[in-house]
């Protein structure tokens, strides 16, 4: 197709220069030419039914020429989702690179929610990567930096943050999305802000939370043991206990429940 193109693009060029000069072909090249009815007439009128044919020609080529590019790039989004499928099997060291790599390249070509269960995609650095409403159920993190990142309404239960590291730079990293049962084991999460977050049976044991904010999160089952919660913003939080706190490691300048 893209061949087919560029010789209507060099034919409507050429019926372009015979139009726009048509005064100085028909009076140097064509003069007097007749042979039944082939004289200057037949051929001006030649040149325009050309002239409308390569434009119609042109457009619809155009067109035709957009979707067969749009179904190559749904076909090679489809075709990296399989092998995101296959990856699952796969126990190479090399598995996490393999994971992001796809994950990057789906993300560049405008596939902003993806069905990533399970994920591994640990030992990495994930920046500027901004999903929306995706499945990333279990997926593994641990060790992995996230940075320039954003997640609206996207699926994290049972995932695994050990070690992670995640950098908010006064930005809202997580959007209403689900961290139940997720495990933050020593992760670090300074200022990251949880407010529109479920975090029920979450473990933020050893975790850096300083400055985090917890404002009107539902807090049942979360675990804070020895986890660093100086300066966290804990009003208007639901079922927060003192037992919860007292596991904490630092909880000075804590913010609690207006009085």
């Amino acid at each position: 197709m893209k061949y087919t193109l560029y010789i209507l693009l060099a034919f409507s060029f050429i019926v372009f220069l015979f139009t726009a000069f048509w005064n100085q072909v028909s009076s140097t090249v064509l003069p007097n030419v007749t042979l039944g009815l082939y004289n200057r007439d037949f051929f001006q009128n030649v040149l325009v039914n050309a002239h409308n044919s390569a434009i119609d020609i042109l457009l619809i080529s155009i067109i035709l020429y957009w979707f067969e590019q749009r179904k190559k790039k749904n076909d090679d989004i489809n075709d990296i989702f399989q092998e995101l499928e296959y990856l699952k099997y796969y126990k190479g060291d090399d598995i996490s690179f393999r994971y992001f790599g796809r994950l990057k390249k789906i993300y560049d070509m405008g596939k902003n929610q993806i069905d990533l269960p399970e994920a591994q995609l640990y030992d990495i650095d994930i920046k500027e990567i901004n999903l929306i409403k995706s499945n990333l159920i279990a997926a593994n993190f641990k060790n992995t930096k996230i940075s320039n990142c954003s997640f609206k309404q996207c699926n994290f239960e049972a995932a695994q943050f050990i070690d992670c590291k995640v950098i908010s730079k006064n930005m809202v990293i997580f959007e209403q999305c689900n961290f139940k049962r997720a495990n933050f084991y020593k992760a670090q999460l300074k200022g990251i802000d949880f407010r529109s977050c479920q975090l029920v049976h979450a473990r933020f044991d050893q975790a850096d939370l300083a400055s985090a904010d917890f404002r009107n999160v539902d807090c049942k089952g979360i675990s804070f043991k020895n986890a660093n919660l100086r300066c966290a913003n804990f009003i208007g939080a639901k079922n927060l206990t003192q037992e919860m706190l007292n596991e904490a490691k630092n909880i000075k300048d804590i913010k609690l429940i207006k009085r």
